[in-house]
């Protein structure tokens, strides 16, 4: 992650190579080739090469030619037609015989390998690689035995919206999987293109920024966002991990001065601080990276290169002390480290299964991920390499696994992506592991209004403290508190100025994973739990009459709440001392009413009252906002001549319109029932989902209509366009945003207020 003073020429060739080279003299390519192939540069040096070797053939750079394939995971195979024509040519070239044997080991021909590994010991071969001989040798024996008996995993590029052209990487997710953090670089980096010295410059790179995306409902993400100028600067910002709760973000580092540190960031509200630099237990002069923090955020493990190690990277485990501070950091052993490099730890929310990369123990080549089990604070089981498809022959870092144990994730620059770096989603299956865990979650509201509580959590039974933080988040009131299955827990919320609530968390019965969801509502003793709604109701086609003299009616979902009133000369209405806490429809009595607009605020007390959930019979749906207003409207009676299939709608539960529909069942619904309608359905296109709405730009599409905003219970607002009765309407909007650059932009619909989502049984009739 170190930002290098490479020549300018560097950054040229990343955008474009061989129109570069062409400028260049045969001399000078040569030269800055062999600069860039030994500082490690081997994709800046393949493109020099590349063009060298066309211009005339030359058995050595034939063979650099062939290492820079081996070091490139999208050309491995390249490299072993180009190293076997060098040895035919010039066996003689010092260490070929080991390139050669690498190259048919990270191919999987592990016999190949063996034999020249072998066969290199009586060639040419410099000391470093001849000593390193015994140990490939014994990765080829790995992989052969993880080959022969692959694990029954499925694993899975995550896909669009997440993964770009560009490269993401090193993911991390909090325990419920609702929220994913991971390291970008690309053309939505911070500052562009820039050089080495992070100036803009049409001909430099772009460096690492962290983006977020969150879990809309089953498999689909959010369009990622930058998570925030705190956190992404000019220079390179990397994600490391994050909190179970999703409160603390961990990130790297590589300042002025340093050989790289470990940061940390923690969410106020829907803001990131600014990064604090963890102390000097956990940072040394050496170099310290890839984190990981224990769910009850008392335990960090992380990777350091300071000094009385057992290799070049180790792991190590730090406290944390009673003021908040970490303690000395202590080394994991050599049961965990080796003479190699043992990092990427990840200590899973049940606080005793850890995850690590390590290119010692029985590795199949590079770093592999090993899975351990802790047996006391100072006992760990033997490491155990979780096995072939997850772990190949090149470098297997940053894996993390959800809370449920069913799923891990991971990046790769393997073959098939989407860029030249994707993120993946291994579906465990039968390997899954079971966790004797429970994840309670939930929100917190003083008053009706969300609430930062303090959570303190103690054993039912005995009053003893269960010694972990957790805390609500003040701007969602969403709280997350994971706890070992196999106890009864009370955990208290303490809110400031409101008295403490306790609530009972039977898990005594629990022997494997569970979510428990628990809302926490505080009321202080003078708080009247009332709302009020003032409104007014214009009917026409164009909105410009009042409705006078109407009765309109006022109802929650389970009828427990029916109120009548009716408008005056005006069509002014009001509704007062209603009961807060629920989701309201609004009726209007006058059948002869076609067309109506009905606006209005709630507001509790002198105060508005933001985000209650409202919607007109027969028309559309709201949510107040910040200022307690909302908009309805009455749409007209649906033509009867072809009646839209309601009975193929189930009721939205996240992600997409058509989940899991192919191109060809959704044209034949387009082609059936695209002309339909029905009495208060509309269909409308959603261009965004932002957790941070004010992070999207969505300027240009303007010209599509009037952008409006919805924000759903699960805390993500919606961007939607137009407004439609029918479905080859909104079809023909949704292909001008496609066209516009919004490939991800989709149809929504919407029945009677609610949102809905097309159900299976629509495909049996196709």
């Amino acid at each position: 992650m170190k930002k290098y003073s490479a020549i300018a020429v560097l950054f040229l060739l990343l955008i474009g190579g061989t129109a570069v080279s062409q400028q260049m003299s045969k001399g000078q390519m040569a030269a800055d080739a062999e600069l860039y192939f030994k500082q490690g540069h081997y994709h800046d040096a393949l493109l020099l090469y590349e063009k060298l070797d066309s211009m005339s053939p030359d058995i050595d750079i034939k063979f650099k030619l062939g290492i820079c394939y081996l070091e490139q995971t999208d050309k491995m195979k390249q490299s072993i037609p180009v190293l076997e024509k060098v040895l035919a040519e010039k066996p003689k070239i010092e260490d070929l015989y080991f390139y050669l044997a690498r190259a048919y080991a990270v191919n999987y021909r592990f016999d190949d390998a063996i034999k020249h590994f072998q066969d290199a010991r009586g060639k040419k071969i410099s000391k470093e690689k001849l000593e390193s001989l015994d140990r490939y040798i014994a990765y080829c024996e790995t992989g052969k035995r993880l080959v022969e008996n692959p694990i029954d995993v499925k694993i899975e590029n995550i896909g669009r919206p997440v993964n770009t052209k560009g490269k993401e990487y090193v993911p991390v997710v909090s325990a419920d999987e609702g929220l994913m953090i991971f390291t970008y670089r690309g053309v939505n980096s911070t500052g562009g293109l820039q050089n080495a010295y992070a100036e803009p410059d049409p001909k430099g790179q772009y460096y690492e920024d962290v983006f977020q995306s969150v879990k809309l409902g089953g498999d689909t993400w959010s369009e990622p966002e930058r998570i925030g100028e705190n956190i992404n600067t000019h220079g390179h910002d990397a994600s490391l991990a994050l909190s179970a709760n999703g409160e603390k973000l961990f990130i790297y580092k590589d300042t002025e001065g340093s050989s790289g540190d470990i940061y940390v960031s923690e969410l106020e509200g829907y803001t990131w601080s600014l990064p604090v630099k963890l102390d000097s237990n956990i940072n040394t002069d050496a170099w310290e990276g890839n984190v990981s923090l224990s769910a009850d955020e008392n335990t960090l493990y992380f990777s350091s290169e300071r000094e009385g190690g057992y290799g070049m990277k180790d792991i190590y485990r730090s406290d944390r002390k009673s003021d908040g501070s970490w303690g000395k950091a202590v080394n994991l052993g050599s049961k965990i480290n080796s003479a190699f490099d043992d990092q990427s730890p990840y200590i899973h929310p049940d606080g005793k299964t850890l995850f690590f990369s390590s290119e010692g123990g029985n590795s199949m080549g590079g770093s592999d991920i090993f899975r351990t089990i802790k047996i006391s604070d100072t006992a760990w089981t033997n490491p155990e390499n979780i096995g072939y498809p997850i772990n190949t022959t090149g470098d297997d870092l940053f894996y993390v696994v959800s809370a449920d144990g069913e799923r891990g994730y991971y990046s790769s620059a393997k073959v098939g992506g989407y860029g030249q770096h994707d993120i993946y989603v291994v579906h465990l299956g039968d390997e899954a592991k079971k966790h004797q865990l429970i994840l309670i979650k939930g929100i917190v509201t003083a008053n009706d209004k969300v609430a930062e509580a303090k959570i303190t959590v103690e054993y039912a039974n005995t009053g003893m403290a269960y010694d972990g933080f957790f805390k609500s988040n003040s701007a969602t009131g969403k709280y997350i508190v994971i706890l070992p299955g196999g106890s009864s827990y009370n955990l208290t919320f303490n809110v400031d100025s409101f008295e403490p609530h306790l609530e009972n968390v039977d898990a005594s019965s629990i022997t494997g994973y569970k979510e428990i969801e628990r809302d926490v509502k505080l009321y202080s003793s003078d708080f009247v739990r009332h709302i009020s709604v003032t409104g007014n109701i214009m009917t026409g086609e164009a909105y410009v009459g009042p409705g006078a003299m109407v009765m309109i009616n006022l109802a929650n979902e389970d009828g427990s709440i029916s109120l009548k009133t009716r408008t005056d000369d005006e069509g002014n209405f009001k509704f007062e001392k209603v009961p807060s806490g629920y989701t309201y429809t609004f009726s209007i009595a006058d059948a002869s009413i076609r067309h109506a607009l009905v606006t209005g605020v709630f507001t509790s007390g002198e105060a508005p009252k933001s985000g209650i959930e409202v919607s007109l019979e027969g028309g559309s749906q709201s949510i107040s906002n910040a200022d307690g207003k909302f908009k309805l409207e009455l749409l007209p009676d649906a033509p009867k001549e072809c009646p839209y299939p309601i009975q193929h709608l189930d009721k939205f539960g996240g992600g997409s319109t058509f989940p899991d529909l192919s191109d060809a069942i959704y044209k034949k619904i387009m082609d059936k029932y695209g002309d339909c309608t029905a009495d208060g359905l509309i269909f409308q296109v959603q261009i965004g989902a932002y957790y941070t709405p004010d992070n999207f730009n969505y300027s240009y599409f303007n010209e599509l209509g009037n952008v409006t905003t919805q924000l759903l219970k699960d805390g993500i607002t919606r961007f939607v366009v137009g407004r439609y009765r029918k479905m080859n309407e909104a079809e023909a909007l949704r292909n001008k945003a496609v066209k516009i650059g919004d490939r991800d932009a989709f149809i929504v619909i919407y029945y009677k207020g609610d949102r809905m989502m097309v159900g299976e049984a629509i495909t049996k009739e196709f």
